[in-house]
């Protein structure tokens, strides 16, 4: 029961907080547990979205790189052995195909 009661002032704290931050050229203030205040203005940041390179050329031809990498993996495999021991005869299959 108490866990609750904690969780929730603590929501609620904070949310308030969040409240008097969000508002655009405010002041942000904040008490410690000895009772000092702390005043922060509140300044809108601007997204800005400019890049010195086009940003979905960018990311077309990283992502065709690693789809398209090739894997040499001759350095960990051992090369398979070369069956020379044919069972059957080849001479006769060569003599039915000249025919």
């Amino acid at each position: 029961m108490k866990t609750k009661l904690i969780i929730s002032a603590a929501l609620i704290f904070s949310a308030s907080f969040m409240a008097n931050a969000s508002a655009p050229k405010r002041m942000l203030t904040v008490y410690d547990h000895l009772g000092r205040k702390l005043s922060m203005p509140v300044k809108v940041e601007e997204a800005t979205d400019t890049f010195p390179f086009d940003s979905q050329t960018e990311f077309r031809n990283y992502r065709a790189n690693e789809v398209n990498r090739i894997f040499d993996l001759s350095k960990i495999t051992k090369p398979e052995a070369e069956d020379t021991d044919i069972p059957f005869d080849l001479e006769g299959i060569f003599k039915q195909a000249t025919k």
